[in-house]
């Protein structure tokens, strides 16, 4: 009877994992193409608020604003935000990268596919930066240097040229077809070897990606085991480790070993060429 008891437990633990499985696959196929039934979810529950706050509006209105009915544009997702975050890979990752970049000071940075949008117009504050994206980009300011081309092999640059090279979560994503890219299972592999081609002596090396578990997950991204980035800079000393955990949060100056059976964090590696 006991026994009988236990495997009935364990069959509905199976099928609780299997339907949780199930349930977190669908929204991921869901958010890939756009759908959010959360967010439906919620910003149908804020419509009344919504009525309520537009007939308050409609009693009170002036002849500077009017209120037409024709130019309603509903929000309804931000009576519950926050000002804002200070968590996850990018916040913290950018910060990380512009504050180490700051302090040394290279003549020449170089930056391989990061966020334009967040940590390179964070280094055009204070310096010239040159990037290169496989992506085009027209900028108006002087002050970026923009390279439209595949980094893989980095052959738009010689041997020891680059004094400071940054590479924040782009390189899971090289050889993934993704971005436009060939498809190619060892192109961060390549990429690898390339930097170290092109870093000079005591060149400055910055660069995150996904870690933990070492697995693909295509076409989105790799994740990497930290020990697997150390063993491909094997010509490079890790000046410092840092990371973002699986909660968003900064852990600064932390041991790589300790991220290895992490979900998705993110690694921040800081690295020095070999002299």
């Amino acid at each position: 009877m006991k026994d009988g008891k236990n495997e009935k437990i364990y069959f509905l633990i199976k099928i609780k994992s299997i339907v949780r499985k199930m349930l977190k696959q669908t929204k991921r196929f869901l958010d890939m193409h756009g759908i959010s039934p959360l967010n439906f979810l919620s910003a149908l529950s804020q419509t009344p608020r919504y009525i309520s706050e537009y007939n308050a509006y409609k009693k009170a209105s002036s002849h500077n604003f009017p209120l037409k009915l024709s130019n309603i544009m509903p929000v309804l997702s931000d009576y519950k935000e926050s000002a804002g975050t200070i968590k996850g890979h990018y916040v913290h990752q950018d910060l990380w990268a512009a504050q180490k970049i700051y302090k040394n000071a290279p003549v020449r940075h170089v930056d391989i596919g990061s966020r334009i949008d967040g940590f390179i117009t964070s280094l055009m504050v204070f310096r010239d930066v040159e990037v290169v994206d496989i992506r085009p980009l027209t900028s108006p300011y002087q002050n970026l240097k923009f390279l439209c081309d595949d980094a893989t092999l980095m052959r738009n640059f010689k041997d020891g040229e680059l004094e400071s090279v940054s590479c924040l979560h782009a390189m899971e994503h090289f050889g993934l077809g993704r971005y436009g890219d060939p498809v190619d299972a060892n192109a961060y592999k390549t990429f690898a070897q390339s930097l170290s081609r092109t870093i000079r002596p005591k060149g400055k090396l910055y660069i995150s990606v996904p870690i933990g578990e070492q697995r693909l997950q295509f076409n989105a991204h790799r994740i990497f085991a930290p020990e697997t980035i150390i063993d491909l800079f094997e010509n490079f000393d890790l000046v410092s480790f840092s990371a973002v955990n699986d909660d968003g949060d900064f852990i600064e100056n932390t041991s790589p070993a300790s991220f290895t059976n992490s979900k998705f964090s993110c690694g921040l590696f800081e690295f020095t060429k070999k002299g």
